[in-house]
């Protein structure tokens, strides 16, 4: 059986959080959270009620956008 490369949004929201906690501890109050299509496409599978009604995806209270880098690391701002 092939491994699943899908990425775990669960392992995302892990790695993202301490991104926001760091960016707003600079005083920073980010609204956005970029990420690479595969972990952008997880995230919307899980918010696909949001995505059909036209609604922006929120995750920890930042708007989900995608990357054109498939190799980029999340990034809050």
């Amino acid at each position: 059986m092939p491994a699943d490369t899908t990425p775990s949004v669960a392992a995302l929201l892990d790695d993202v959080r301490p991104l926001v906690v760091a960016a707003r501890a600079r005083g920073e109050s980010p609204g956005y959270l970029m990420l690479a299509p595969a972990a952008y496409d997880a995230v919307a599978a899980c918010r696909a009620a949001d995505r059909r009604l036209g609604l922006p995806i929120i995750v920890l209270g930042l708007e989900i956008v995608r990357s054109d880098d498939a190799a980029a690391p999340p990034r809050v701002f």
